[in-house]
């Protein structure tokens, strides 16, 4: 199965379900539908106890924000609906890539490249305008808020990420031998080139603290992102036992986030080999004992 597919699926509904009103569904399985559903045609396995927990803990987070910043925007609005009273209907916006002279996107690009170097309170909302080449109140036609600038930001960033980590990844035959390994050092590999590629995206998206701001949509993407994986760790602790999946992941994820930093204070060089070995270090760290001892030859006895 494509987890990439399986990501995308899930999170337009858990995004659909988070739209909708009146819904009368358990946290968990508002936050995301695998908690629900199960990982359907993830070779048939169960949401996993870890993905629940965390779903579970985000969800009470995300409604006490939601209960202040609703009562916020409710405020906000009636003031902005009496300035757009009069204001002319705006076309709809076509689907696709965005052109190049999109007022709009230079603003994320701007805003993405601001934020990345000077965090979220760092950043003023005049100087992203000016980055991107905009008027302050274009910018404002856009995005009502630093609040919501700085969501859309993680959320178009957060996507891209996601894409480049699961799109055409196959579930893993965890049953073959090294199939978990090799699976392993290709989101490894799939890491290092967004890292590569996109480093503001990456410096932004995991080397900064978003708790404060992030509303329930970003939660939904971000979960997103992450749920396919804990799911596959989640199989191969039950196969082969080990260290419980979401350390697991919390080690691979901080230790590629701590060697991207120190290769961008210049204490290391980055290179595809430095990478490669550290992948190679990261799985010898996380292995599951069962795996270590398939590997070992086998014991010989003196005499």
């Amino acid at each position: 199965m494509d987890l990439g597919k399986w990501a995308n699926v899930e999170a337009r509904g858990a995004v659909a379900g988070a739209r909708r009103r009146g819904t009368k569904r358990s946290g968990d399985e508002r936050s995301f539908g695998i908690a629900a559903r199960g990982a359907s045609g993830c070779r048939g396995a169960s949401a996993p106890a870890e993905i629940r927990g965390i779903l579970a803990a985000v969800n009470v987070r995300s409604k006490k924000r939601s209960a202040v910043r609703g009562a916020a925007s409710r405020a906000s609005a009636g003031r902005t609906g009496a300035k757009l009273a009069g204001a002319p209907r705006l076309a709809p916006r076509r689907r696709g890539r965005p052109a190049v002279d999109d007022k709009r996107r230079r603003v994320l690009d701007a805003a993405l490249r601001m934020f990345a170097a000077r965090g979220y309170h760092g950043t003023a909302v005049p100087e992203v305008a000016e980055a991107a080449g905009v008027g302050t109140g274009t910018l404002y036609h856009y995005f009502e808020h630093k609040q919501q600038l700085v969501n859309e930001v993680y959320r178009d960033a957060k996507l891209r990420l996601r894409s480049a980590l699961l799109d055409q990844l196959a579930d893993p035959a965890l049953e073959e031998p090294g199939a978990a390994k090799a699976w392993f050092l290709e989101v490894w590999r799939r890491l290092a080139a967004f890292a590569a590629r996109e480093p503001d995206a990456f410096r932004f998206l995991e080397m900064q603290d978003h708790v404060e701001y992030l509303d329930a949509e970003s939660r939904q993407i971000e979960l997103s992102a992450v749920a396919p994986l804990l799911a596959v760790g989640k199989r191969l602790h039950d196969r082969a036992g080990g260290a419980r999946t979401d350390v697991v992941i919390a080690l691979m994820w901080g230790a590629f986030v701590g060697l991207v930093k120190v290769g961008r204070l210049g204490y290391l060089r980055l290179d595809a080999a430095a990478l490669e070995e550290a992948g190679e270090t990261c799985w010898r760290m996380v292995e599951p004992e069962a795996s270590r001892a398939a590997r070992r030859p086998p014991h010989r006895r003196a005499g």
